[in-house]
């Protein structure tokens, strides 16, 4: 205030020693003070006392530096110093020999790489070797302030990769060992902002950094078990660092300071054994140091982030077999379940995923239930977050593969809220609703509801060629169940079902093929439907399934053709389309219900005069006369009708003569089988009314 600064600053100017020692003293000693800070920045102190930090005098040189040092705490003028050249003396006075003169450019650096703007220049300016060696010297005081600078720098992302590059992670793991506190969280903060970086996560680790950070977890200081469990959080992210962390003794204390009196340290810790419980191997050893019980305890904290990384955990350890029959017994469902109900979706997206994980086992899923697990599950199934919908829809999918269930989800209104979900955006979501539904429809009531709901429009549009091949396969299993109730067949067929059906039966998938078959099966026994599915094309790829290289595929095909010819009007249609030849080569299969189901088709188709010469001309009188001989009379019969309604032909009569159907037919006349009887003597009349 008496207007000293002006003329001191004046005096920096001077070539006399002693007085640009004193003058910078004075100045040191009144920058101290906030309002002569800004009086010395205005008045131009910044430039000279930069100048004699290059000094032959250290008496001048720290000073000066200290005079720079209470300055830099001035708004702007760490930027000031840095752009008037003052890094570039500073860091070589990192290299005195005089520790007073190290101290004092070490806290000016301090300061000055707080300001964003001068880390990354710092570290161009060549700082780190210098900085790095202080980490490594006696003088303890220096060493602090040094780990600090690095601390400071190493908030800056192009400074994370340099700092580890330049070695200085082995000088600061050793800091982690100091006795002093203070200097350990420095150390710690600096690993932690080191190990945000993917390329440092592993170099880290290597140089040896795990042991004293699992043994500072021990600490009972909360600042040291904030840090060290934070390095240990961003450390366990890589894969490479999990089992290692976890091999070195990590469980242990991460397990204890899960009952932390401090939330902070509860949340940290949480992330860390959510991170290293995606290991396989350590999800069991997480089991085995008893972290279940601290973990469920987490799931009821007040804290909505410790229960979220908690649930996490859980929903990790979940995925291992073992792991949920260890979560059951300790009544971890409860728990879970009533997550399920908090407003928070992160929350509910992990509690949702937890429950889809252990509802995979059927130890599980009457006590999800029982818990009272539906109601949240199904009210989920509308929610904003597409992975609590997916989550909360797999676990209703586990849960309706039990009997019981399945009539509880209907009396919670389950079902429509499933519907809906078949036309998600979501491919995932839609199959798994599909296939929540395909669960359902097992049970005959619940088929009412479920068409009663108008689920079969939706479901039908999931068989479009577009779709994923694990959606159609769940969507055609679906209409498969409902129609075995024959009071839904024409509603199938009316929403337009024969023809996508009819599509999925030249699907690459055996299964899907499988439940299209057995569908159109179904449909086929109705007598509306039999003249509609032969207009909507059913027929060339019912025919080419008979060629199918699986029996099952061919059976339910040669049922489905059995079954349209009982309708007169489908008779010559089905064998102008090539019903034919691989329907008589089924004749000849080994499988004997194939034999049947063809000898029945034949019959059914050769009731019409005109497939009568037909099936004779395609080859069918030798099998047919050969499955006269068969050991199953059921076959028998069938092959005998067929030969029975050929006969009737007077080209056929002949054939049948000419192909040794005789001896057969009179072997059956010998035989003690009545139910063939008739059939045969009838065969036998006919075929001797041609006259000679």
């Amino acid at each position: 205030d008496e207007g000293a600064i002006q003329p001191l600053v004046a005096l920096l100017g001077s070539s006399d020693q002693p007085v640009l020692e004193h003058s910078a003293g004075a100045l040191r000693n009144l920058s101290v003070s906030t309002d002569n800070k800004a009086q010395m920045v205005a008045a131009g102190a910044i430039g000279p006392l930069i100048g004699h930090l290059m000094s032959h005098s250290p008496r001048i040189q720290l000073q000066a530096s200290m005079a720079l040092r209470n300055l830099s705490l001035h708004p702007g003028a760490d930027v000031v110093i840095v752009n008037e050249g003052g890094l570039e003396p500073l860091i070589a006075m990192l290299y005195s020999s005089d520790d007073s003169l190290q101290e004092a450019a070490v806290l000016a650096l301090r300061n000055l790489s707080v300001h964003d703007d001068n880390k990354s220049k710092l570290v161009r300016q060549g700082a780190l070797p210098a900085l790095i060696a202080l980490l490594g010297g006696s003088n303890v005081s220096i060493q602090e302030q040094a780990i600090v600078v690095v601390r400071n720098l190493s908030l800056d992302p192009e400074n994370e990769v340099r700092i580890v590059e330049e070695g200085a992670v082995p000088a600061i793991v050793n800091l982690l060992r100091s006795p002093i506190e203070s200097m350990q969280e420095h150390a710690a903060v600096t690993l932690r902002n080191l190990s945000l970086n993917d390329d440092n996560e592993v170099r880290v680790v290597e140089e040896g950094c795990l042991p004293p950070l699992i043994a500072m977890l021990n600490s009972v200081k909360t600042a040291l078990q904030l840090q060290s469990t934070g390095v240990l959080r961003n450390l366990s992210v890589k894969m490479e660092n999990k089992l290692t962390m976890v091999q070195e003794g990590s469980l242990p204390p991460l397990v204890r300071l899960l009952e932390s009196p401090e939330e902070e340290v509860q949340l940290q810790v949480c992330v860390v054994l959510r991170n290293l419980a995606v290991n396989a191997s350590n999800k069991v050893k997480m089991v085995q140091a008893n972290v279940l019980p601290a973990l469920l305890k987490l799931l009821r904290s007040p804290n909505l982030r410790v229960q979220e990384q908690a649930c996490a955990t859980c929903q990790n350890l979940s995925v291992n077999n073992d792991n949920k029959l260890k979560l059951i017994e300790e009544g971890g469902i409860r728990a879970i379940v009533s997550l399920l109900s908090v407003q928070d979706l992160a929350v509910c997206e992990h509690a949702a995923g937890a429950l889809r994980n252990l509802s995979a086992v059927d130890e599980a899923r009457s006590v999800i239930v029982f818990e009272g697990g539906l109601p949240p599950l199904l009210a989920l199934l509308r929610s904003k977050s597409l992975a609590v919908q997916e989550h909360s829809c797999v676990t209703l999918r586990h849960l309706t593969s039990t009997d019981n269930n399945r009539a509880k989800l209907v009396k919670e209104n389950g079902v429509f809220p499933l519907i809906e979900l078949l036309k998600s955006d979501s491919e995932e979501i839609r199959e798994q609703a599909a296939g929540t539904i395909h669960n359902l429809a097992i049970d005959a009531d619940i088929r009412a509801v479920i068409v009663q709901k108008q689920g079969l429009p939706p479901l039908i549009d999931l068989l479009q060629p577009s779709m994923p091949e694990r959606t159609q396969e769940q969507a055609m299993g679906a209409i498969r169940n409902i129609s075995v109730s024959p009071q839904h067949e024409t509603e199938i067929v009316k929403s337009g079902g024969v023809t996508r059906i009819v599509t999925m039966l030249r699907s690459f998938s055996k299964v899907i093929q499988e439940h299209a078959a057995v569908a159109l099966r179904n449909l086929s026994v109705n007598p509306q439907n039999k003249v509609q599915m032969v207009k909507e094309g059913c027929l060339p790829p019912v025919i080419a399934c008979l060629s199918s290289l699986e029996q099952r595929v061919q059976e339910q095909a040669t049922i489905i053709i059995r079954n349209l010819a009982l309708e007169p009007g489908n008779e010559e249609p089905i064998v102008d389309s090539g019903v034919l030849p691989p329907l008589i080569a089924l004749l000849r299969s080994p499988f004997e219900r194939l034999q049947e189901h063809s000898c029945v088709a034949l019959r059914n188709l050769s009731v019409n005069d005109v497939n009568e010469i037909k099936i004779a001309e395609e080859g069918a009188l030798p099998p047919l006369i050969a499955l006269l001989r068969s050991p199953d009379k059921r076959i028998q019969m069938q092959a005998l009708g067929v030969l029975r309604n050929l006969s009737v032909s007077p080209v056929n009569k002949v054939r049948i003569v000419n192909e040794g159907g005789l001896p057969a037919l009179v072997t059956i006349l010998r035989g003690s089988s009545v139910e063939l009887l008739e059939d045969a003597l009838i065969t036998l009349r006919n075929v001797t009314v041609e006259p000679e």
